[in-house]
């Protein structure tokens, strides 16, 4: 790894929680900060600062369930990583395809219990319960600013709800879940990975030029070309949400003249490529192949 490199991962120790380590990304404060200093008026600003140390905990929290599922699952946690676009929960498990969409899952779904806590916030502080704070769109009217900043809060987890379940885009969560389910349903990796890079290049257009998420968009389109890429020279092995899913079985390849089977009896360490028992290189990567 280059310096370059190094210096745009740097990530430094927050503190720890459930014995977990939290760290921050290097760009995580300077964006925060940016964003709260936008503000025009000391009220504005008030009013950004909540909303950023709201989004931190939303984000953890939203983190540690993740974290809490792969435990429950008999899975492991290395740590949180804190950065401008959320969170990610290093996890690992031993488990099937189904406890990878429960990790997945359980992420988003603690958004619905911080919703609830708003709404009776703001029905305890005397505003009249109302469908109408679930809806991404409009504030409303209220009298005090503690309801405005609990109507905030309320929306921000109905945007972090829909965005992460339902958008099936990489590395989100609607993006992992949907990858074990066509998995799940009998699609061969390679169709099951180009598939979601294509509908992840898709929620990309959506988040730049419908929800002017430029930020995030970017960083959907990089992670899906970086999938793609790996689909396309057979090295899916390589990718953390594939890994571990079965490669498409080669058909065997039978010759016009010999009616001879060539059965696929090893692969090859460079591509990982399945190749015929005894060839000495690879038809894929024209690589030498190791003498056995």
């Amino acid at each position: 790894m280059g310096s370059v490199e190094r210096f745009m991962n740097w990530s430094f120790p927050l503190f720890r929680i459930f014995r977990i380590p939290v760290r921050m990304h290097w760009t995580f404060p300077l964006f925060s900060l940016f964003w709260v200093l936008r503000g025009e008026t000391q009220h504005e600003i008030l009013w950004n600062l909540l909303l950023t140390l709201a989004l931190f905990g939303t984000v953890l929290l939203h983190e540690l369930a993740h974290c809490y599922a792969a435990w429950h699952l008999g899975g492991s946690v290395s740590h949180i990583l804190m950065w401008p676009l959320g969170g990610l929960a290093y996890v690992s498990h031993r488990g099937d395809l189904k406890d990878d969409i429960k990790i997945a899952a359980a992420g988003p779904l603690v958004h619905i219990p911080l919703a609830l806590l708003c709404v009776a916030g703001l029905v305890a502080l005397g505003n009249p319960f109302s469908w109408s704070y679930f809806s991404p769109y409009g504030w409303g009217t209220f009298s005090d600013f503690a309801s405005y900043v609990l109507v905030g809060i309320l929306k921000m987890q109905v945007i972090l709800f829909l965005l992460n379940l339902f958008l099936p885009a990489y590395p989100l969560d609607g993006g992992r879940i949907l990858a074990n389910f066509l998995l799940l349903a009998g699609y061969p990796r390679d169709q099951a990975a180009r598939t979601l890079c294509y509908l992840s290049f898709g929620a990309a257009l959506f988040l730049a030029l419908g929800l002017g998420e430029v930020l995030l968009a970017l960083f959907v389109t990089l992670d899906a070309g970086q999938l793609l890429y790996l689909t396309r020279v057979g090295a899916l092995d390589r990718h953390p949400l594939f890994a571990r899913a079965p490669a498409a079985p080669v058909a065997p390849v039978r010759s016009k003249r010999t009616h001879l089977t060539v059965v696929p009896g090893r692969s090859c360490p460079y591509c990982q490529r399945g190749v015929p028992a005894g060839a000495q290189m690879c038809g894929y990567c024209e690589k030498t192949l190791p003498s056995r």
